[in-house]
C-alpha cells in the first residue's frame, strides 16, 4: 500500500506561502549555511598558520615569517585536489537532491526515499573512485604532479620539497576520508531540501568549534602539524553524518528515511540525477581547472623577481624565498571570494529548492516570482560585495601575512580582478532557473562559461599581454571581465526562455487524488524497470 504524503508546516511554506516569505524562510538560512561551509577555507587556513608555524619553524630551521608564506602557498597548492573533490560530491548530491524537490512537489514519497537510497550508494562509490586517482596525483612518493604542476620551474629543489611534503600531508586526510566529505555534503542537502533548514543550520554553526577542538588537539597538542589540521575537519564531517542521521531516523515527518533496497541503483533516477548534477559539477571542477591554471601562470608573470619583501629586518628578493608576489595577491584574497560566493550559491540553492518544488507541482507563475526577487537579491549582494573589495581589500591581505610594504600597491590587482563580480548575479539567478526546471542543457553552459568556457581563455590572453607589455597587472585586468561577458551571454537566455514561456506561466490548481494516481502508475514502471536492472 502506498504511504500517503502529510502535507507539512514546511511544505505548505513551499506550495502557498508568499515569494518573499518563502524566500527568507528557505533562502535565508541557505545562505547562512553555505557561508559557514565557506568559512571553513578561512577557519582551516587560519588554524594551519597557527596551531603548525612553531613546529613547521623547527622542522625546516626557518623563521616564523617563513613559515606562514610556507603554510599559505601550500594551502593554495591543495585547493585544486580539494575543488576537485567537493565537485563529485556535488554531482550527484545536488542533482540528485533537486529531483528530490521536484518529486516532493509531486508528493510521491516512495519515490523520494529511493532518490536518497541511491544518492547514498553513489556518493560512497564515487568517493572511493575519484580518491583513489587524487591519491596518485597528490603522493610524494608518486611525483606529487598536481603540485609540481602549480610551482614555477625555477623554484629551488629544497623550497619545491617543503610545498611537497606539506600538500601531501594536508590532503591525504580529505582524501582518505572522501566518503566521509561526500556524505556530510549530501545529507544536509537533502535535509534542507525536504525543508529542515533551521535544523541544518543549527549543526553547522556546531561543526565549527568542533572542527577548531580537534584541530587545536590534533595539529597542535599532538604535533601532526598540517595533518592535525585537516583531521579537525575530518571529526566535523563525521559529526554532520551522525547529526543528518539522527534527524532522518528519529523525525517523525521526514521523508529522507530509505531502506537496504532503496539503495540499489535505479537506472532513471541516474538518469535524471545527472543531467542536472553536471551544472553544479563543473561550476566546483571548473574552480579546481581555474586555481590549477592560475598558479600555474601567475608564476610566470613578469616583473616579480625585482620584488623585494623585509625578513628578519634585511631587504631580499621575494622569489629567492620561494614567494612570487603575484601568486600571493591570489592565495591571501581566495578565501574570501570563497565566502562571497557561498552566499550567492546559498541564495541560488534555497531558490532552486523552492522553484523545482513548484515546478513539480505545476505552479509556473511561482517560479516566475521567486527567480525575479532572487535575481534582485543576488544583484543587491554583489554589489555590496564588490564595494567591500574596492574598500578593505588591503586588510583582506594583510590577514594572510602579505607584505605590509606591498599592500597598497597590490591591493588594486584584487580589485581589478573582481572589477565586474557585480554581473555574477545574473549567472547564479539563471543557474537556480534551469536547476530547478530540469534545464540541463542550460545549467551547464551558465555553468561552464563562468568557470571555464570565458575565463579560461581570458587567463591564457592576460598571461600573454602581461608577457607583451612585461606588466603583470594587464593579467588581473584580462580575468576581472569575466562576469560582464558571461552576462551579456547568459542574459539573452534568461530574456529567450521568459518570452518563450509567459502564456504557459500559470499555477494549475491542486488536484491531490490525480497527482496521486499518476505517482502509483509512475512507481509501478519505476520497480518493472528497477527489476529488469537488477537481472
Amino acid at each position: 500500500m502506498e504511504e500517503k504524503l502529510i502535507m507539512t508546516k514546511r511544505e505548505h511554506k513551499l506550495r502557498y506561502a508568499k515569494p518573499w516569505s518563502a524566500i527568507w524562510y528557505f533562502c535565508g538560512p541557505m545562505v547562512l549555511i553555505m557561508v559557514i561551509q565557506g568559512l571553513y577555507n578561512i577557519i582551516d587556513k587560519n588554524m594551519a598558520q597557527n596551531f603548525t608555524s612553531s613546529d613547521i619553524m623547527k622542522r625546516f630551521n626557518i623563521d616564523e615569517h617563513t613559515a606562514n608564506n610556507l603554510v599559505n602557498i601550500t594551502t593554495g597548492y591543495t585547493m585544486t585536489a580539494f575543488y576537485t573533490l567537493f565537485a563529485f560530491a556535488a554531482l550527484f548530491g545536488v542533482g540528485a537532491s533537486i529531483v528530490f524537490s521536484m518529486e516532493y512537489g509531486r508528493r510521491n514519497i516512495a519515490q523520494m526515499r529511493r532518490i536518497v537510497g541511491n544518492m547514498v550508494g553513489l556518493q560512497i562509490v564515487l568517493s572511493i573512485l575519484v580518491a583513489l586517482v587524487l591519491f596518485f596525483l597528490m603522493n610524494e612518493h608518486f611525483g606529487a604532479l598536481l603540485v609540481k604542476a602549480q610551482m614555477n620551474g625555477g623554484m629551488s629543489g629544497l623550497a619545491q620539497s617543503r610545498y611537497i611534503t606539506l600538500s601531501w600531508e594536508y590532503s591525504r586526510v580529505f582524501i582518505f576520508c572522501a566518503p566521509l566529505l561526500f556524505l556530510s555534503f549530501a545529507l544536509p542537502t537533502f535535509l534542507r531540501t525536504e525543508g529542515k533548514v533551521f535544523i541544518v543550520l543549527i549543526m553547522q554553526i556546531i561543526s565549527i568549534p568542533i572542527n577548531v577542538l580537534f584541530s587545536f588537539i590534533f595539529a597542535k597538542l599532538a604535533h601532526l602539524q598540517m595533518s592535525g589540521v585537516m583531521m579537525g575537519s575530518m571529526m566535523a564531517w563525521i559529526f554532520n553524518i551522525v547529526f543528518s542521521a539522527c534527524v532522518i531516523i528519529f523525525s517523525k515527518n521526514s521523508y529522507c528515511k530509505f531502506s537496504w533496497k532503496e539503495m540499489l541503483w535505479s537506472r532513471e533516477i541516474i538518469k535524471r540525477s545527472f543531467p542536472i548534477g553536471i551544472g553544479a559539477f563543473f561550476l566546483n571542477f571548473a574552480m579546481a581547472i581555474q586555481v590549477l591554471i592560475s598558479t600555474i601562470l601567475v608564476v610566470h608573470l613578469p616583473g616579480q623577481d625585482d620584488v623585494l619583501i623585509t625578513v628578519n629586518g634585511q631587504k631580499v628578493s621575494a622569489t629567492s624565498a620561494g614567494i612570487y608576489i603575484c601568486q600571493l595577491v591570489y592565495s591571501t584574497v581566495s578565501p574570501f571570494i570563497v565566502i562571497f560566493t557561498s552566499a550567492g550559491v546559498g541564495l541560488a540553492q534555497g531558490a532552486t529548492a523552492i522553484c523545482a518544488y513548484a515546478f513539480g507541482a505545476k505552479k509556473y507563475k511561482r517560479i516566475e516570482r521567486i527567480i525575479f526577487r532572487v535575481a534582485i537579491l543576488e544583484l543587491a549582494w554583489f554589489t555590496f560585495v564588490f564595494l567591500l573589495i574596492l574598500v578593505f581589500a588591503d586588510k583582506m591581505m594583510l590577514i594572510y601575512n602579505f607584505p605590509q610594504e606591498l599592500v597598497s600597491h597590490y591591493r588594486w590587482y584584487t580589485v581589478l580582478a573582481f572589477s565586474t563580480y557585480i554581473f555574477a548575479s545574473v549567472t547564479y539567478t539563471s543557474m537556480a532557473l534551469y536547476s530547478a526546471i530540469g534545464k540541463s542543457t542550460q545549467t551547464l553552459i551558465c555553468s561552464m562559461l563562468r568557470s571555464l568556457i570565458v575565463m579560461v581563455p581570458l587567463s591564457f590572453i592576460g598571461y600573454g599581454i602581461s608577457l607583451l607589455t612585461s606588466n603583470n597587472i594587464d593579467y588581473f585586468i584580462l580575468i576581472g571581465l569575466n562576469d560582464l561577458i558571461c552576462a551579456f551571454i547568459i542574459g539573452p537566455m534568461l530574456i529567450s526562455t521568459w518570452r518563450k514561456n509567459k502564456t504557459k506561466l500559470i499555477d494549475h490548481p491542486d488536484d491531490f487524488e490525480q497527482q496521486n494516481r499518476n505517482n502509483l502508475q509512475d512507481n509501478v514502471v519505476d520497480k518493472i524497470s528497477l527489476e529488469s536492472d537488477i537481472k
